[in-house]
């Protein structure tokens, strides 16, 4: 892996711990304006963690609760489905067709629907919070062995230990 790669992931990572760990991303915070953007800034962040985990031949490839169509079959594809849905508004990502009626358009509507699972919608897919967000991630963290880089101030602590 290239040190540019390296550093992207290590900048996702890091930045993804950050945002999952701020205790924004709750159900009773759906409603604050910051919710929405930091569910925004995941999906980003994610999908850019997971594309270069691809590309390095690092594939989160688990299906459990996606929906499966032409264009998503796996994590990784539900992950890029939902970020062109967020990042293109005006695409078919989020027309869902119902019954012979044509469309209606759900962008950004959530619930809890399985065990408190947070659950976004966007078009004809979903993606939960914990089942697929959180694990997709732990599972990007485990495959690259991750350790958390340490703060500038872990290191000088054990340099002065030294």
């Amino acid at each position: 892996m290239d040190f540019f790669t390296k550093e992207l992931i290590d900048d996702s990572i890091t930045h993804l711990e950050d945002l999952l760990n701020s205790g924004i991303l709750k159900s009773e915070n759906w409603r604050k304006p910051i919710f929405r953007s930091t569910f925004l800034d995941v999906i980003v962040t994610l999908r850019n963690l997971m594309g270069q985990l691809n590309k390095i031949g690092f594939r989160i490839d688990f299906d459990d609760d996606v929906i499966q169509s032409e264009n998503v079959k796996d994590v990784t594809e539900l992950v890029k489905f939902i970020r062109d849905a967020i990042c293109h508004p005006d695409s078919f990502n989020n027309i869902y067709k119902h019954g012979n009626s044509g469309k209606i358009v759900f962008f950004f509507n959530i619930s809890n629907e399985k065990d408190g699972d947070l659950c976004f919608y966007f078009g004809p897919q979903k993606i939960y919070l914990k089942r697929h967000i959180v694990r997709a991630f732990e599972e990007a963290k485990e495959k690259l062995n991750y350790e958390k880089r340490k703060s500038p101030q872990e290191i000088l602590d054990s340099l002065k230990k030294a």
